[in-house]
């Protein structure tokens, strides 16, 4: 989920706190990200199980802070094999929901011509699976490969590293995973900066 806070006024401080975890849970959730600009803060958060958390707003001013809060569910679903075109908005990221099944081997990428992309991959227990990038200065597009390790839901973040905007499209493109027999040889290619799967 995402908490949106607006503040035309003093500068406000936001905490996301679990009043009481249950002994040897751990937390109930994982922040993902945030992208936090002049007068406006948006934290993503992952929720691992079901808890009640206390938001806390603090007003450090001497001066009354008018504000506006909202909490969303933002997730799009990303279907694999079907891209997804989409507008990033300044200074901000686009988070995706992937449903996968454990042993699929997927592709993930971004692509776009007006901002340098970046992606991150969370597994359904709000765990960083990866960070990549792009491949050097002349590329701008990150690519992730991996096996599927378990059923359930990823996330996909689609950010930028600056403050730039604009249109992009994202992909999850199922691959063939070549199958190995006993005694008998296999050729694979392997694409450099990525890893190669039978």
């Amino acid at each position: 989920f995402v908490l949106d806070l607006q503040m035309p006024g003093a500068a406000l401080q936001m905490h996301l706190v679990e009043p009481a975890p249950p002994r040897d849970a751990g937390p109930a959730f994982t922040t993902p990200g945030h992208f936090d600009k002049g007068g406006h803060l948006r934290r993503l958060y992952f929720a691992r199980r079901s808890a009640q958390l206390e938001l806390r707003l603090r007003n450090p001013s001497a001066n009354a802070a008018p504000c506006r809060l909202a909490v969303t569910l933002p997730d799009r679903e990303l279907a694999p094999d079907a891209p997804l075109h989409a507008n990033l908005a300044v200074g901000d990221g686009d988070l995706h929901r992937l449903h996968a099944t454990a042993g699929q081997l997927l592709r993930l990428s971004v692509d776009s011509t007006v901002f340098d992309a970046r992606l991150d991959v969370w597994d359904p227990l709000g765990n960083v699976l990866a960070t990549p990038d792009d491949q050097g200065p002349l590329d701008r597009n990150p690519r992730h490969t991996f096996l599927v390790p378990a059923d359930g839901d990823y996330r996909v973040l689609v950010h930028c590293g600056g403050s730039a905007s604009g249109g992009y499209t994202v992909l999850a493109e199922s691959l063939p995973v070549p199958e190995l027999s006993p005694g008998q040889s296999l050729p694979v290619q392997v694409i450099a900066g990525s890893p190669g799967y039978v």
